[in-house]
């Protein structure tokens, strides 16, 4: 049984399309369809009034009055078929509205948590490549009796040439330290250096002088600097240690041995005693600047520390380094501070220009990879209502589908988006995620509802989306037709 309000409401509408000469048919096959269908035509409508009445089918909407002579429920049918159609798509809007707000939106956002994360990440900073080393001599140099040992080893004449080849087995950190803990030396000095390698230095340092894969150690004609100096000390403490206890993994005769190990331990040595009276030379003329390589700007300790008090900073350690003839002198570099502050301050300009041109394809990247990431660690759950093959199945056709539709959007990616996160994220979920569902019709209504009433509660900009929402559902089940 239809309400006089809801009919009253329908004769309006066919009366306003009827003047504009519009008509309206359903979709063959939606649930409008069916209802119509199972609709009979009993004749003439009650006029209407203020009292409950029922109204055919053809005068609310004004499409046919030829039906082609099918049989039809009776009128009280109506009321049960409409119940039936109305609980089938209210089912559909609210399943619909399920997965929009429990499953769409926070996938939303969580890859705007993410992408955000991922480029608040990639900081700027003027200093990458140019980092300060500050090079001072290891503190286990300072032992008197090993510096001794130093002094002796490398008075003997060495041919640089014939270093010798060895071809121990490699070895692990663990290893290594065990072999070091033999060294008769200060074990507390000895600590103390090892605590301030690298990560990897001692396996590497193995590896490149006593392995069969031994390529020359750069030791000779080299400025002092401390991957230089450190791994000189490892050769010469190591080659103190296994001439004293040979393993049996040497590959050679223990005479032969002997003299290898002999020979790279005095070739460290001369290394050392070049490293150490270079830098008492650097510290004793004020030479600050060392040499400038892929890993930074080396720098003399003691002569930086020593200015640092009169604002030498690294900004202008950095600046001076850029230049084709840098300055060694520390006093140098603070008598010409005023030109080596423009010269930093163009520096970072041009980095910042450089990373702003560099922000859209930054963004693709990340929002490609943290997507993807998201679609893999949510994928049943995106995928529960396709049925159990999608759900299984990871490289199933929505899946691939939505790689497609991701590629398409961000291949098209603008400045505003970079200034505009959430929209971007909405759409890969919305649009190529989630390609198939409501989820950005539903999410959208609401975001508008929000935009358009800023103090309104998030449960009535759902309710306002969730009318704007059905109509479109039920306009979409309606097509015009010639009048």
């Amino acid at each position: 049984m239809i309400y006089h309000p809801c009919a009253k409401v329908a004769v309006e509408l066919t009366a306003a399309l009827a003047e504009e000469n519009i008509g309206l048919m359903a979709v063959t096959g939606s649930p409008l369809d069916r209802l119509i269908n199972s609709i009979s035509v009993p004749g003439p409508a009650t006029p209407v009034d203020d009292r409950k009445y029922q109204l055919s089918a053809p005068e609310l909407v004004g499409i046919s009055d030829n039906w082609g002579g099918q049989d039809r429920d009776e009128p009280s049918q109506f009321s049960t078929n409409l119940e039936q159609v109305a609980e089938f798509c209210g089912k559909a809007v609210a399943d619909h509205f399920l997965y929009a707000q429990s499953v769409a939106s926070p996938l939303v956002v969580e890859l705007v948590g993410r992408v955000q994360k991922a480029m608040s990440e990639v900081n700027f900073d003027p200093y990458v490549g140019f980092g300060v080393k500050e090079f001072a001599l290891p503190a286990l140099l300072n032992d008197s009796d090993l510096l001794e040992s130093i002094e002796q080893a490398q008075a003997h004449r060495l041919v640089v040439a014939n270093l010798p080849r060895l071809s121990f087995a490699a070895r692990e950190r663990g290893e290594l330290l065990d072999l070091l803990g033999n060294y008769g030396g200060n074990r507390q000095s000895l600590m103390e250096w090892v605590s301030g390698l690298d990560e990897g230095d001692l396996e590497q340092f193995w590896s490149g002088v006593f392995c069969s894969n031994y390529s020359n150690p750069t030791f000779e004609n080299t400025k002092p600097g401390r991957t230089l100096t450190d791994l000189a000390v490892f050769t010469y403490l190591m080659c103190e240690v296994l001439a004293n206890d040979p393993p049996s993994d040497a590959g050679q005769s223990l005479s032969n041995l002997t003299a290898s190990l002999t020979t790279l331990r005095r070739h460290a040595a001369k290394v050392l005693i070049y490293a150490k009276d270079e830098y008492g030379s650097q510290v004793n003329n004020d030479i600050l600047f060392i040499r400038r390589d892929d890993a930074g700007v080396h720098v003399n300790r003691e002569v930086y520390a020593k200015h640092k008090e009169a604002g030498l900073d690294q900004a202008l350690v950095v600046a001076n380094a850029m230049q084709s003839k840098p300055y060694l002198y520390g006093e140098e570099i603070l008598k010409n501070e005023a030109d080596l502050r423009k010269t930093w301050e163009r520096h970072v300009a041009g980095i910042r220009t450089r990373m702003m041109n560099n922000q859209v394809g930054l963004l693709a990247s990340v929002a490609r990879r943290e997507s993807i990431r998201i679609a893999q660690d949510n994928f049943e759950s995106i995928y529960e209502c396709m049925g159990e093959s999608a759900k299984t199945n990871r490289n199933n056709a929505f899946y691939m589908e939505f790689l497609t539709k991701l590629d398409a959007r961000l291949r098209f990616l603008k400045e505003e988006d970079v200034a505009n996160v959430v929209q971007l994220c909405h759409d890969i979920v919305c649009n190529a995620m989630l390609y198939w569902s409501a989820a950005n019709e539903i999410l959208s209504g609401i975001n508008r509802a929000v935009a358009e009433n800023p103090t309104i509660r998030p449960a009535e900009a759902a309710n306002l989306s969730r009318t704007e929402y059905v109509m479109r559902y039920l306009c979409d089940m309606m097509v015009r037709v010639p009048t």
